[in-house]
């Protein structure tokens, strides 16, 4: 876990030096991540604090450029999806309007699972095919706006 202010994720690896590299294996091809930094200029009128620009350089042998931009970073970005949405944290909100703050939340962790749930094994087999399937549609139902 990256305790680290300044540190930067990649494979769930914390690297907080600059110019620290990380060497991947995909399909027998060496593939070397190294983070990098450079400076921002700031103008009078910016309001961005950042001072730094921070980035992954990927180097690989120049044979494998097509193999690189067809399966391997195809596969990177997948993989972040991936990770990116087993972390998430689903959050219970809810309106309190006898305090200051209207709005609070906690997270939404029940210990119930279809597995434990108590439902006719046909109903409970519809439910979570339905289910399924909003779940592999939820890219056409963000696009429509629901």
């Amino acid at each position: 876990m990256c305790m680290s202010k300044g540190c930067l994720k990649l494979f769930g690896i914390c690297l907080s030096v600059r110019y620290q590299e990380v060497t991947d294996s995909y399909e027998n091809v060496k593939f070397t991540w190294i983070m990098k930094s450079r400076g921002i200029k700031q103008s009078e009128k910016s309001t961005n604090p950042k001072t730094e620009l921070r980035y992954f350089e990927l180097s690989f042998h120049k044979k494998q450029k097509e193999m690189a931009l067809k399966s391997y970073l195809p596969y990177i970005l997948r993989r972040a999806k991936e990770i990116k949405e087993e972390k998430r944290v689903v959050r219970l909100h809810t309106v309190d309007y006898n305090g200051t703050d209207y709005w609070s939340s906690v997270v939404l962790s029940h210990p119930a699972t279809f597995d434990t749930m108590a439902m006719e094994p046909e109903t409970k087999k519809e439910l979570i095919e339905d289910l399924d399937m909003f779940v592999s549609r939820k890219d056409y139902y963000r696009r429509v706006g629901m």
